[in-house]
């Protein structure tokens, strides 16, 4: 019965924030990709960019991180352990590029990694929903359901408080 309550609670949260997608899982039609960004930077009011190895160009922040969640999508763990790094190398603070590392380490199975930088971002995001729900899969895939259910509440609840990204 247990069961069927987190799955339940994990689509429900998962469909909350589709409008963040951060984590789609391959072939996961719930949280749609991100649209890559493959041109270089060209405005140089962004910031000074990081070389991206694919292109030859430089990448702004935005970029790095939308090529981290297009490359994440696609279950290209690697090339998007990369991105979110290149992202962090111009701003180490960035919530995005965190989380995408988090979410890239929980893949890899480094879950207490994944869980120790998701539960370090979780009070400074302007997003918790996201952060709980990749807690509660890291908790699933650990067989701990009864943790996953509730942190997957805290993360329909979250949500529900309207503190979720852009606001």
């Amino acid at each position: 019965m247990i069961g069927i309550r987190i799955g339940r609670a994990g689509v429900l949260l998962a469909l909350l924030v589709t409008a963040l997608p951060l984590s789609a899982p391959a072939g996961d039609p719930a949280l749609p990709a991100a649209k890559a960004v493959a041109t270089p930077q060209t405005n140089r009011k962004e910031g000074a960019g990081v070389h991206s190895p694919v292109s030859g160009g430089q990448f702004s922040l935005k970029q790095c991180v939308q090529q981290g969640n297009l490359l994440l999508a696609g279950n290209n763990l690697n090339g998007a352990l990369s991105a979110f790094d290149q992202a962090l190398q111009l701003d180490a603070g960035n919530s995005a590029a965190r989380i995408g590392r988090a979410i890239v380490f929980a893949r890899q199975g480094r879950l207490d990694e994944a869980e120790q930088l998701l539960r370090q971002q979780l009070p400074l995001t302007p997003d918790p929903a996201r952060i709980y729900l990749e807690l509660g899969r890291i908790y699933e895939k650990r067989g701990d359901h009864t943790r996953a259910l509730a942190v997957f509440k805290q993360g329909i609840k979250a949500h529900e408080l309207g503190r979720h990204w852009g606001q």
